[in-house]
């Protein structure tokens, strides 16, 4: 299985386990409808922040630069700020990380709980 193979089954399982953990958080007040008051706003931004998650997993897969650990960091993305955690080669490779993440389309700030490689 090729990097990019690869790269996408990995961003596919993650959007199945975000939607799966989503829906057991779901709100139950209702409307006078019988559904969720605020379902349709909450699925888009989860929706939104799937989406979001997938670019940048894109973006770090993509990067030649970036080692094997640098591009499987864990990405976290909750109403448009992506949450970076894992463990990087160097400071530099962490600097990246976290500017290519800023660039990608529909971040609006980013967290970067990454940690250095102790050598």
């Amino acid at each position: 299985m090729n990097r990019k193979t690869f790269a996408v089954l990995a961003c596919a399982l993650a959007l199945v386990a975000c939607k799966r953990s989503e829906n057991e958080n779901e709100p139950t007040t209702t409307t006078g409808a019988n559904e969720p008051a605020e379902k349709g706003s909450t699925m888009q931004q989860a929706n939104a922040d799937n989406v979001i998650s997938v670019r940048v997993r894109h973006a770090l897969a993509a990067d030649p630069n970036l080692s094997a650990e640098g591009k499987s960091v864990k990405i976290i993305t909750r109403d448009g700020k992506v949450t970076l955690h894992g463990v990087v080669k160097d400071d530099n490779e962490k600097r990246m990380i976290e500017d290519e993440t800023k660039h990608v389309q529909g971040v609006k700030d980013v967290d970067n709980e990454l940690q250095v490689l102790k050598q």
